[in-house]
């Protein structure tokens, strides 16, 4: 399976005016966002699911991706900030057909479900993309063959 990890895109970070949960993409990350989604599809990823937490930030950056990869997206609470492995393979155990799937959740939960799966460490960046083949979601079974910068995929994908 490929599974793309997606932190979520740059977001407002006033916890005095949102809650958490419904903290948005500043107009700038929606902006950056749609291009990466932009450059994705240009570069030919093709996801058959795109699931991601139903926070407002993460539903955002999934909707552009969705939109730019002509793929529909579900939100799950299990893709919330602190989302674990078991989480995780809940999500990927409840799809028909998981061959490629994109994830758009959140930091820290994002970087040490990498190192999980992959024994590596990244830097997940808002937007960040990290790319992992895998035969089933667990302890130490996958590869990170993929790492997207941000700020690169949107320069691309202009």
């Amino acid at each position: 399976m490929q599974l793309y990890l997606m932190r979520h895109g740059i977001s407002e970070n006033s916890e005095a005016v949102f809650l958490d949960r419904d903290r948005p993409l500043t107009s700038a990350g929606m902006e950056k966002t749609r291009r990466q989604a932009v450059y994705a599809k240009q570069a030919g990823w093709a996801i058959d699911h795109l699931r991601c937490s139903p926070y407002v930030r993460a539903r955002q950056t999934a909707a552009l991706f969705a939109e730019a990869l002509g793929v529909p997206y579900e939100e799950t609470p299990l893709l919330t900030p602190g989302c674990t492995l078991d989480d995780l393979a809940e999500v990927v155990a409840a799809l028909p057909q998981p061959n490629r799937v994109m994830i758009v959740s959140h930091q820290p939960a994002l970087g040490r479900l990498i190192f999980e799966m992959t024994g590596s460490h990244v830097r997940m960046r808002p937007g960040a993309v990290a790319l992992i083949e895998i035969a089933r979601i667990g302890w130490d079974g996958g590869t990170l063959s993929g790492f997207y910068d941000p700020d690169v995929m949107a320069r691309l994908g202009r």
